[in-house]
């Protein structure tokens, strides 16, 4: 069994942010295969020995470039509430990034310097010579330390800690160490330390549920070790089983969200946005819709009126606890696509051409309507009966313009010419005057 002995001070840090510890040790050769997604598989091994205390450990290839995934997540910390992440990085070579943290999904790619891809994420990398703390919504944030202590060496273990904590609805504080340790996972010195505050992601605050990884990047990192999770057990005064979008007829969106208990429950606000930021969502309710603190099964119904053809919304609902306290449900969009009523031709009509008298140059314009289901030609005759022109044309409200040009191509000579509208039931004759 391995022993991990950690500092007093890291010890009440860990105690007091949380009720949940989840420790991956890999003492068990599949425990990497049966817990972890693994995002590009490139030969990384769960040994029986080796790792901290040669119990067990993660094996991996010099040069490649991975993250592995828990596939069990945890709920996004609450504002004013926490969730941290651990594990013991061995470093063999000087020409890469070991790095932890959490994502969105529970199965990841990254880049060469841990940097998930396509996916909220926040967490941290490292290098010999610095670390990063690392956000999908902000550019990294790079803490050196090369100029006052080199390097880390090689040939060692590192035991990293990255800790995430809530401040507002989109933003966090984040904090991360690395020590060195001994074989049996025992920490030597507390090498380097950083905290920052004021990070946005709101992305990654509306996942509601977040995965831990870990991840490596060319040529560093052959070993790994005690991947350990710490969260606050969040108890949800209300325990949501859907909630649901309808448009209806109307254009109108109706919301219905049903509850299976509620206890210590204000209320609910609802909120919309036309992107998934909750943090440019605006609150549709104005009074908050009170909350029935039951055990059994309740749903609720709002209606948006306010909404516009050809447009997505996002929706959340908000639920607020006694103590103010409050948390968001993922969102749920609605398509607004209310296609328009189709035209329908009640008869067949022809209306009188324009100009008329007209010339070659200026042309004349012939419109007409044929009767929804049916098809139309329309002929140009001359005096003597010859077909001059002829247009073929389906229901609805149509327009053909003639300019003296016959289907030959030829230019016809001044006089009066006839244009006759026909259809399976109606025939309809006119005239009108070619100028020179």
């Amino acid at each position: 069994m391995k022993t991990v002995l950690i500092s007093f001070c890291m010890l009440l840090l860990v105690i007091g942010l949380s009720a949940i510890d989840k420790l991956v040790d890999f003492n068990n050769p599949s425990n990497l295969t049966s817990q972890f997604n693994d995002g590009f598989p490139t030969g990384a091994i769960n040994m029986a020995n080796g790792g901290l205390g040669d119990t067990g450990g993660v094996m991996i290839p010099l040069g490649m470039n991975d993250v592995w995934t828990l596939k069990t997540g945890c709920p996004v910390p609450r504002i004013g509430e926490a969730i941290s992440l651990s594990g013991y990085f061995y470093n063999d070579f000087n020409n890469g990034y070991g790095g932890i943290g959490f994502s969105a999904s529970n199965i990841n790619n990254a880049t060469a310097d841990c940097q998930v891809v396509g996916v909220p994420y926040m967490g941290m990398n490292f290098q010999g010579g610095e670390g990063s703390f690392l956000n999908s919504n902000e550019s990294p944030i790079v803490m050196p330390w090369f100029s006052d202590t080199g390097d880390l060496p090689l040939y060692a273990w590192y035991y990293v800690w990255f800790y995430l904590e809530r401040q507002l609805s989109g933003q966090f504080s984040e904090a991360f160490f690395i020590n060195s340790s001994d074989i049996n996972g025992n920490i030597i010195n507390a090498l380097h330390g950083f905290s920052i505050g004021g990070r946005s992601n709101p992305d990654f605050a509306n996942a509601g549920m977040i995965y831990p990884y870990f991840a490596v990047g060319n040529f560093r990192i052959t070993g790994f070790d005690n991947f350990l999770v710490s969260y606050n057990e969040i108890e949800l005064p209300v325990e949501m089983s859907s909630f649901t979008a309808t448009v209806t007829s109307q254009m109108l969106v109706n919301l219905q969200w049903t509850t299976e208990s509620e206890t210590n429950n204000l209320g609910f606000n609802v909120y919309r946005s036309s992107d998934s930021n909750i943090s440019n969502a605006l609150k549709l309710n104005q009074a908050i819709i009170s909350g029935t603190n039951t055990s059994t099964t309740h749903s609720y119904n709002f209606t948006d009126p306010e909404v516009e053809n050809s447009t997505t919304y996002y929706y959340w609902v908000e639920n607020v606890d006694f103590n103010n306290k409050s948390n968001f449900s993922n969102y749920i969009t609605a398509t607004i696509d209310n296609p328009t009523t189709p035209t329908i031709t009640v008869a067949t009509a022809l209306r009188n051409a324009y100009p008329n008298p007209f010339t070659a140059a200026s042309g004349t314009k012939i419109g007409f309507d044929v009767k929804t289901g049916e098809t139309a030609t329309l002929t140009i005759y001359n005096t003597r009966g010859q077909v001059v022109q002829q247009y073929s044309r389906s229901q609805g409200s149509q327009e053909v313009s003639w300019n003296g040009i016959d289907s030959h191509g030829n230019v016809c000579g001044a006089g009066v010419y006839f244009y006759k509208l026909n259809t399976t039931n109606t025939s309809i004759t006119k005239k009108f005057i070619l100028l020179q």
